[in-house]
């Protein structure tokens, strides 16, 4: 089911507390092997009358009970357990540590064409909050 998700063009919307911004672009999920779904993501933001542009590459990678989020240069970013059945809305969580902050992502599955994203950075060198939705083209 979740192949079936994370194919094709979303828009998003994403809004950073920490410096405030709101963040707009377009995410690509691109099936590469079986199992293996590339992430492409490229945006653009306003910040003291400048815009700036992004780009960023993960991989999903989906098994029977789990998926992975793998970034670009091939290390495990993020894992989540996944139910036998999913229905909607569902949430995944998770946390790992980035030398001494802590990041936590909250993924909540809205629908098959739409789902949105929450993290939560602290520690004493970052306390921010990136919140995005994604929808489906």
């Amino acid at each position: 089911m979740l192949e079936s998700i994370f194919r094709g063009t979303f828009r998003y919307t994403r809004v950073v507390s920490v410096p405030e911004t709101t963040q707009q672009g377009v995410a690509v999920f691109t099936p590469r092997a079986p199992g293996c779904i590339d992430y492409n993501e490229q945006g653009f933001y306003d910040l003291n009358g400048q815009t700036f542009t992004y780009y960023q590459h993960q991989c999903f990678k989906i098994e029977e009970n789990r998926f992975s989020i793998i970034r670009y240069n091939g290390s495990l970013l993020h894992v989540f357990e996944c139910p036998s059945v999913l229905k909607f809305p569902h949430t995944f969580y998770h946390t790992h540590p980035c030398l001494d902050d802590q990041y936590a992502l909250k993924m909540t599955l809205q629908s098959a064409e739409a789902f949105e994203t929450l993290y939560t950075i602290s520690g004493p060198t970052k306390n921010y909050t990136m919140h995005t939705v994604f929808v489906r083209e």
